[in-house]
């Protein structure tokens, strides 16, 4: 085989382990979404406040570290 189509090889394989990595989270994600569903709206709602709360206290201390890095 050639150079070239040893290097297509290596691409198509790591093609194939990108979708095949995606498929096991969708199935993941899948298999969880109904258990969120069985809890009640209050919960998710409140869950979601954390994930959010998290998320911004995330983004500000790393907007604090870039203007630190400014300065």
């Amino acid at each position: 085989m050639n150079r070239d189509a040893l290097e297509v090889l290596k691409w198509v394989g790591l093609a194939m382990a990108v979708i095949a990595r995606a498929k096991r989270r969708k199935t993941a994600a899948a298999e969880e979404a109904p258990a969120d569903r069985d809890r009640p709206v209050q919960e998710r709602e409140a869950r979601l406040e954390e994930a959010r709360l998290k998320l911004e206290k995330k983004r500000a201390k790393a907007r604090a570290k870039a203007e630190k890095k400014r300065d």
